[in-house]
């Protein structure tokens, strides 16, 4: 069930085309760039709920990111953060910097594979 409600004769004008098809892939496309714009804060938030090292979402890790979109992934997360404790604290551990290192390359994979 796709939740469409459908008139006689109305499928089969769409079928005839692929504007229905594209209709579906855009509405798609736009649900996932929101789930990814949720993963940067969920991410964001993770950082700052294990008290993990600034440098994931740093000015310098932003200059060193290999590529656009990771760049672009970094700078919203640290201004999510911007008013956040990490840039004071003592981060809590070596282990929430394992975990957590990686998750802007995963958005931003995600994010390229959106753009191209």
């Amino acid at each position: 069930n796709t939740g469409y409600k459908f008139k006689p004769g109305e499928v089969l004008a769409l079928g005839s085309s692929n504007s229905f098809t594209m209709a579906e892939t855009l509405l798609s496309v736009v649900k996932l760039e929101n789930i990814l714009k949720t993963c940067e804060e969920a991410a964001a938030m993770d950082i700052e709920a294990e008290r993990s090292t600034p440098f994931i979402v740093s000015k310098a890790a932003e200059d060193i990111a290999q590529w656009t979109e990771k760049k672009d992934v970094i700078a919203r997360m640290r201004q999510y953060l911007q008013d956040s404790r990490i840039w004071v604290d003592t981060p809590s551990s070596i282990h929430p910097f394992c975990t957590l290192r990686a998750s802007p390359d995963i958005i931003a994979s995600a994010w390229e594979a959106v753009n191209n």
